[in-house]
């Protein structure tokens, strides 16, 4: 984590994210210790550093759980059987060495798990998912002749701007309605924000009766040292010319009025693109978009807004794409 704590850092922090609220709490709670971040501050709650610390190990044990559960979904379910895991598969040779899991019936699996990045490599790792491997994945998947399907298998609370709607447009263009091959996402436990825009792109969109979706929004956090520096005595002097430049720079100075004015602005750059892709993706009005106001919902709540296509388990979800594969 050490190695890779800057990189984090400068996806997370002061620009903007499409991430849900709740996740980025959680991020932020579980690297307060690395970074002495004291409190987290947002427009509905502070978190003094007790609270930050219990809500990092409370996600702690929910990754756990999460992983156990997992698990235990992948080997059966209340109905019998359900997804095999490709370690599990009877492989061809024809499969093998292929940047990802395909099933006898010629569907390419591709996960977007944990926080998404611009950068990651090409499979998931410690938590995170990079664009850059999901782009390669859908590139080889869309000229191997041994695919004939997409599945998106998606549990993320989103990331990264950086990166995304290029990935997004990808995804949208590469799809059956556009001539390509049928790509279907589905939603384990929730598609938030960045993740939820991946999955919008897709010909077909699901989750879980208890599933979640939507977050259609962008963030920014600012993190500000200053009040730390002077507890411990330390003065930071910055020169820059021109006057504009870096201002807030890496917390060690508030930000004025005109910087947070400005990333404001960026953020509702963001967001607005966000909607009209949305609005275009789904087949609804931006106004219904943009009324969700960044709120997740509920699988039932989504699919009413139009935000999904269906409610399904996961086994009879792959099974119904199976079908139509094998048509």
């Amino acid at each position: 984590m050490a190695t890779h704590l800057p990189l984090v850092m400068q996806n997370l922090f002061n620009r903007p994210i499409a991430i849900s609220e709740r996740n980025a709490q959680m991020i932020v709670a579980a690297l307060a210790g690395r970074l002495d971040i004291a409190s987290l501050t947002s427009d509905t709650v502070t978190f003094d550093r007790s609270a930050l610390n219990d809500m990092a190990a409370r996600g702690r044990a929910e990754a756990r759980e999460e992983r156990m559960l997992r698990a235990e979904r992948m080997q059966t379910g209340p109905d019998g059987p359900m997804i095999v895991p490709p370690s599990e598969w009877s492989w061809e040779s024809q499969y093998r060495g292929k940047p990802y899991a395909v099933s006898a019936s010629g569907i390419a699996i591709i996960d977007v798990l944990g926080t998404l990045t611009r950068t990651w490599g090409c499979d998931p790792y410690s938590g995170s998912t990079g664009y850059d491997g999901i782009w390669t994945k859908l590139a080889y998947a869309m000229d191997d002749p041994v695919v004939k399907g997409i599945w998106l298998r998606i549990n993320s609370g989103g990331g990264a701007v950086d990166g995304l709607y290029d990935l997004v447009d990808a995804l949208w263009r590469c799809s059956l309605r556009n001539g390509g091959k049928p790509i279907w996402a589905f939603a384990g436990d929730y598609a938030y924000s960045a993740a939820y825009a991946l999955g919008m792109a897709c010909d077909r969109f699901m989750t879980s009766a208890l599933g979640g979706v939507g977050s259609i929004g962008t963030l920014a956090i600012f993190i500000d040292y200053t009040a730390m520096l002077d507890v411990e005595g330390i003065k930071a002097t910055i020169f820059r010319a021109p006057d504009r430049k870096a201002i807030g720079l890496g917390g060690l100075e508030p930000l004025d009025d005109p910087e947070m004015e400005k990333i404001q602005a960026q953020i509702e750059e963001a967001t607005d693109y966000f909607q009209e892709r949305a609005a275009l993706y789904r087949g609804v009005s931006k106004s219904a978009i943009s009324e969700t106001r960044g709120n997740d919902y509920t699988a039932r709540q989504a699919k009413a807004i139009g935000l999904i296509d269906d409610i399904l388990r996961e086994q009879d979800a792959w099974s119904e794409f199976e079908r139509l594969i094998a048509q």
